[in-house]
């Protein structure tokens, strides 16, 4: 099921762990500012880019790129704006797992 605006699609997928969950979304990245930054205050992200390449910002000393073959891991509070164009405008496919937390 595609779903969201901000996504060309996006699949929500449970694990036998109710603790994890992920997603699959396409989508074009962005400028700076055009979405916001996100927070999680339950939620470690675990974000893999499988296909095109995005610029992360956030609680980083270093604006990030990513791209396939690497991952990045966002703790509960740490703030980020994902999604981001780099040089050019370009299609993303990434996988993002969510692993709750304690309170």
């Amino acid at each position: 099921m595609c779903i969201g605006a901000a996504y060309d699609c996006r699949f929500d997928c449970k694990t036998d762990n109710p603790s994890v969950r992920y997603s699959i979304s396409t989508y074009r990245t962005h400028i700076k500012g055009e979405k916001g930054y996100e927070v999680h205050h339950r939620e470690t992200d675990v974000q893999v880019v499988l296909s095109g390449h995005e610029a992360v910002d956030g609680d980083l000393p270093v604006r990030c790129c990513a791209r396939p073959g690497y991952f990045m891991v966002f703790f509960p509070g740490e703030a980020h704006e994902p999604g981001l164009t780099s040089d050019i405008q370009d299609s993303v496919k990434k996988a993002v797992f969510k692993i709750t937390t304690g309170v």
